[in-house]
C-alpha cells in the first residue's frame, strides 16, 4: 500500500470513528511532531474538538480525557472527575503511527515545532534528515514539471 493510500485509510478512519463522536469531518491531516504523543497527527486532529484538548495517543491506544464541563476547575479538583475514552487503536493504523513516528511521513512533519519541541538527539538528526531529504525530492519535481 502506497503513503497516499495509507494516508486517505486513515483519514476514512477518523471519519468513520470520531465524527459520530462530534468531531467535524477531516479532508487532510494536519502536520505534527513524531514521537509525540499529545502533538502527534491523530492527536491534533482529535484537539480540534474543544472537549478533547487533552487527546494523547499512545502506540496503541487514544486517551480522550472528557473536559467538557470541567474547563472552571482546578487541575487537582478535577483529577478524580474527569472521565476518560480509552480508544484502541486498530492495526493499520498503529502501523501508520509507528511509521509517522520513524519519519516516513516528512510531509506530515512539523519541523518548526520538531525543531523547537523536540531535543538534540540523533532521532531529531534522522527526522530533520528525512524531512529534508524529501522536501528536495519535491523541488526536483517541480523543477522537472516547469512549476518552479
Amino acid at each position: 500500500m502506497s503513503n497516499t493510500e495509507t494516508l486517505v485509510d486513515v483519514i476514512q478512519w477518523i471519519n468513520e470513528t470520531f465524527v459520530p463522536m462530534g468531531l467535524k469531518p477531516i479532508e487532510d491531516l494536519p502536520k505534527a511532531v513524531p514521537g509525540e504523543g499529545y502533538s502527534c497527527v491523530i492527536a491534533k486532529v482529535l484537539r480540534t474538538n474543544p472537549n478533547w484538548s487533552r487527546a494523547s495517543v499512545f502506540s496503541s491506544q487514544i486517551n480522550l480525557e472528557l473536559d467538557d464541563g470541567y474547563k472552571n476547575m482546578s487541575p487537582d479538583e478535577t483529577a478524580e472527575l474527569i472521565p476518560t475514552a480509552q480508544i484502541i487503536l486498530p492495526s493499520e493504523i498503529v502501523v501508520f503511527l509507528n511509521q509517522f513516528d520513524k519519519g516516513e511521513y516528512p510531509e506530515l512533519m512539523d519541523i518548526e515545532a520538531i525543531e523547537d519541541e523536540l531535543p538534540n538527539t540523533p532521532y531529531k538528526d534522522e527526522l530533520r534528515d528525512n524531512y529534508y531529504n524529501w522536501l528536495k525530492t519535491q523541488q526536483k519535481k517541480q523543477i522537472i514539471q516547469g512549476d518552479m
